[in-house]
């Protein structure tokens, strides 16, 4: 082999490193961010542990509803819900189905507002990713909080939407370790449920007509992240809501 070929080989050989190396620099911090954000979701969740155990209930929505004649009850996708200035948002992060139900008297306190508009269920069915063994009693017992919701509702002399369980969208690397596709399954069988036998004296507003591409997941120019509407969205069910 000539000096120039073997100093080509040489070349080529460290160029073939270099590379090697920039992809081995690049997977370590690719794993490190990942890395990363699975510890803060799991930070995250410890969190809402913690939040659930020592405020079951929160006690700071049960200021009197006195000019609020219409209410929006419900989990986050409430919370974060564009409604009129007359309305009062009951709307709680991360609460379940069950926690609604127990701080409904004490949330409505003796008032009877003229609607009640409600949005709950996920909390429940994403506990089926981590909780499959218990998969039919959490949809068992979503179906019926929901149900008992809108009588408690419904027996103050209110006018009562309840909306299908939201479709959600795609699912980041970061929860899908937490994510089953029986939690999909368990929204459309409780949302097939609600609709075919609504709750007494309750309107049920289909939101997958409104939000779902025809395979069942939100449509992308509604979401903004796995669970959660972004502006255009509401629009479209404040538009729905209000054509009832």
């Amino acid at each position: 082999m000539g000096n120039l070929d073997f100093l080509s080989c040489v070349s080529d050989r460290m160029r073939v490193q270099k590379v090697l190396g920039s992809i081995l620099v690049l997977a370590l911090f690719g794993s490190l961010a990942l890395n990363w954000k699975l510890f803060q979701a799991a930070r995250q969740a410890y969190a809402d542990e913690l939040s659930v155990r020592l405020h079951p209930v929160r006690s700071d929505l049960s200021e009197p509803l006195t000019g609020s004649p219409i209410v929006f009850l419900g989990d986050s996708r409430v919370d974060q819900w564009p409604i009129p200035d007359t309305a009062k948002n009951l709307g709680v992060s991360s609460e379940t189905t069950a926690q609604i139900k127990a701080r409904l008297a004490q949330n409505l306190g003796t008032s009877t507002p003229r609607l009640v508009v409600i949005q709950a269920g996920i909390n429940d069915l994403k506990a089926i990713g981590v909780l499959p063994e218990y998969a039919e009693i959490i949809e068992r017992e979503c179906e019926a909080n929901l149900r008992e919701i809108c009588r408690g509702c419904v027996s103050r002399g209110s006018n009562v939407v309840l909306t299908t369980i939201f479709p959600t969208g795609p699912v980041p690397i970061a929860r899908q370790p937490f994510w089953s596709s029986g939690i999909e399954s368990a929204r459309k069988r409780v949302n097939d449920s609600l609709l075919k036998n609504p709750p007494a004296g309750t309107q049920v507003l289909d939101a997958d007509k409104i939000l779902a591409t025809l395979g069942g997941g939100i449509k992308p120019e509604f979401a903004t992240d796995t669970l959660h509407l972004n502006g255009q969205g509401y629009k479209q069910l404040n538009t729905a809501v209000a054509a009832l």
